[in-house]
């Protein structure tokens, strides 16, 4: 039987004209095209339909009413937007409903993406309840022991740095999940969202960060928004990274939006064990030197306040430095092979065989571990997490494991033997040049802010995924080493 997500109303209820739009059966949903089809899909799964419903005006005879003798009441709400006459009232224009009927019964199987599911508390005494001023009151039950989700699981993500390496790579995750996405960055995404044919339908919208008010016109309606926007160069994090958080944190529009954040390790303190999501980050005078380090504590600090003021939901997820295939500005790309961002490299796999490549830079020290993760199992595992935002807290923070490369040299190693099958000529390894870097920063902005992040090459850090597997209660998304890097690489 399929249950009612909030209550039965009272018989011969009619319906408004664009408000209460009737069902054919107990399982159908709005089109696919609006938010909350698939949370309605999966709260009726399995159940019979039931012939279709008579129009508004027609007055079937109905079973009694909830509350009528004989009849058995529905739960009680508590803390529910509803409780009152003046308050549905009031809110009548931010709730969207889909009404079904089985069995001779109208029930409300969703509320608007701007309401969270009213949880159920248990309660000895019953109360009578107006959802609107066209439909009669009902009475809610006097006890249960099941509790309803607090909220649903992602209906509508708004991707912020939707043609970047992560948020590219959690837009196409969620898009191929049933999640509605729209994209959002700088400019024009035609350039970028070529490299993505299945974002290609995606809707998109030109958004400033340094303009809040563009901001919150597209994020008004959305259950997620995924601030995956980076300013354009490590040179201009000072400067904008704060300011980029508080212009997403003032386009929230309801507290149970959910502001997911990627996360990164430049806050931590190396560790010769895996780091938990519970340990001290590294800033104030320890971290002094490591500008970027306290920005991002900073960061996440701000995020956290928020979270917990009741302003948003938050959700950080921890990693190591990303590779896949569409990471242009990752350190496989822009400082280890530089030849991949050459326009004859091939754009996909099997596009065509890539340039031969006589070296490849190694930046870490040997024996020093070093943690990537590949973008799909990192958008994979944040898909995940967001399908169950029923169950998270306010604010959460999770940490991948990744590819844990143990002596440095793995992914290097790899990547020259992958390309040899490829190109017939193995690349040689050549230890980065940090002696170099060191000798232009002076006069190159980019080198010093390089040589800013060399103590993650010269220390490990790497990442426990203990409480994400138990969260999930299952594995970390992970591809095998060639298999992911051969994506990465592009070749067949």
């Amino acid at each position: 039987m399929c249950r009612p997500s909030v209550g039965w109303l009272l018989a011969k209820a009619r319906a408004a004209p664009d408000r209460l739009p009737w069902a054919s059966t107990a399982c159908t949903a709005r089109s696919s095209s609006q938010p909350g089809a698939s949370a309605l899909r999966s709260a009726c799964a399995g159940c019979a339909g039931v012939p279709e419903a008579a129009s508004a005006g027609d007055k079937a005879t109905l079973p009694d009413p909830p509350g009528a003798p004989g009849s058995v009441a529905a739960p009680a709400l508590a803390g529910s937007p509803v409780a009152s006459v003046e308050a549905a009232r009031g809110d009548v224009d931010d709730m969207r409903r889909i009404v079904a009927r089985r069995a001779g019964c109208l029930f409300i199987t969703e509320w608007s993406n701007r309401h969270s599911w009213p949880s159920i508390a248990p309660c000895e005494s019953q109360q009578s309840i107006q959802i609107h001023p066209l439909l009669p009151p009902f009475t809610m039950s006097t006890h249960t022991d099941r509790a309803l989700p607090t909220h649903r699981t992602a209906d509508h993500a708004l991707i912020l740095g939707g043609t970047g390496a992560a948020g590219a790579a959690i837009a196409s995750r969620l898009a191929r999940s049933g999640v509605r996405v729209t994209l959002a960055g700088r400019g024009s995404a035609a350039p970028r969202l070529n490299a993505y044919p299945d974002l290609a339908t995606l809707p998109w919208r030109q958004v400033d960060l340094r303009q809040p008010g563009a901001l919150r016109q597209a994020a008004r309606d959305c259950d997620v928004i995924v601030h995956a926007a980076n300013p354009a160069t490590y040179v201009d994090w000072p400067r904008e990274v704060l300011p980029m958080m508080d212009a997403v944190l003032d386009a929230v529009a309801h507290p149970e939006v959910t502001v997911m954040l990627p996360g990164n390790v430049y806050a931590l303190a190396p560790s010769p064990s895996p780091i938990s999501e519970g340990a001290p980050a590294r800033d104030g005078t320890e971290n002094a030197a490591n500008a970027k380090g306290r920005l991002r504590h900073t960061l996440e600090a701000r995020l956290q306040a928020a979270a917990q003021a009741g302003q948003c939901r938050a959700l950080v997820v921890r990693a190591g430095d990303f590779f896949g295939a569409h990471a242009p500005r990752g350190w496989i790309a822009q400082a280890m092979l530089p030849a991949l961002n050459r326009p004859e490299w091939p754009s996909v796999p099997g596009a065509g065989v890539p340039p031969t490549v006589r070296r490849i830079w190694q930046p870490g020290a040997a024996g020093v571990g070093h943690q990537w993760n590949y973008l799909d199992d990192y958008a994979h595992t944040v898909a995940l997490l967001l399908a169950e935002r029923a169950r998270l807290q306010r604010w959460e923070a999770f940490h991948t494991a990744g590819h844990w490369d143990a002596d440095g040299q793995t992914l290097v190693a790899r990547t020259a033997d992958l390309l040899g099958q490829a190109t017939v000529h193995r690349p040689r390894t050549q230890a980065f040049p940090w002696g170099a870097m060191r000798v232009v920063a002076p006069f190159h902005a980019m080198s010093r802010e390089v040589l800013d992040m060399r103590w993650l090459w010269q220390q490990p850090v790497r990442l426990s995924n203990a409480k994400l597997r138990a969260f999930l209660q299952q594995d970390e998304p992970h591809t095998p080493w060639d298999e992911a890097l051969r994506a990465s690489l592009r070749i067949g």
